[in-house]
C-alpha cells in the first residue's frame, strides 16, 4: 500500500517515523509475523525517501538505516520463501554497500532457491573472501 504522507517533515520528525516503523518491524519479525514485519520495513524505507534536509553525515546515517531495512526485508522474504523479492531486497542492500556479507549471502540464498546456482556461487565466494571467519558463508 502506498504511503500518502507527503508532508515536508524536518529530519528529526521523519527519522522518528523511520525508526518507529523499523522497531515495529523488528518486533513483528521476532514474533514470526514476517509479512507484517516486511510491511513495516517497506514503510520505513518510504519515509527514508522523503528526507529533504540532509547534510553529508545525515545521508550516511540514513543510508546505514536503509541498508539495515533492506537486509531485514530480504530475511523476511526468505522466511516466507518469496525468493524473487528476497533477491530484490538484497540487491538494494548491495547498492548501498557492495561488500555487505549479509546482503551477499541473502542474495546467494535467494538465487540458489531459484536455481541460479552459478551466480549464487560467485556471491558466496565474494562473501567468503570478505569474511573468511564467518562459518555461515
Amino acid at each position: 500500500k502506498d504511503d500518502h504522507d507527503s508532508r515536508k517533515l524536518k529530519k528529526p520528525e521523519r527519522m522518528r517515523k523511520v525508526l518507529l516503523n523499523k522497531e515495529e518491524g523488528n518486533s513483528h519479525f521476532k514474533d514470526g509475523n514476517f509479512e507484517v514485519a516486511t510491511l513495516r520495513y517497506v514503510r520505513a524505507l518510504q519515509h527514508c525517501d522523503k528526507f529533504f534536509d540532509l547534510g553529508p553525515e545525515d545521508v550516511k546515517e540514513v543510508d546505514a538505516i536503509k541498508l539495515s531495512l533492506h537486509l531485514n526485508s530480504a530475511q523476511c522474504y526468505i522466511k516466507v520463501k518469496n525468493f524473487p523479492e528476497a533477491a530484490k531486497s538484497a540487491r538494494a542492500a548491495l547498492e548501498l554497500d557492495g561488500d555487505s556479507v549479509k546482503a551477499l549471502y541473502r542474495l546467494a540464498f535467494a538465487l540458489s532457491n531459484q536455481n541460479e546456482n552459478d551466480e549464487a556461487k560467485k556471491l558466496l565466494a565474494k562473501a567468503a573472501k570478505l569474511a573468511p571467519e564467518d562459518a555461515a558463508v
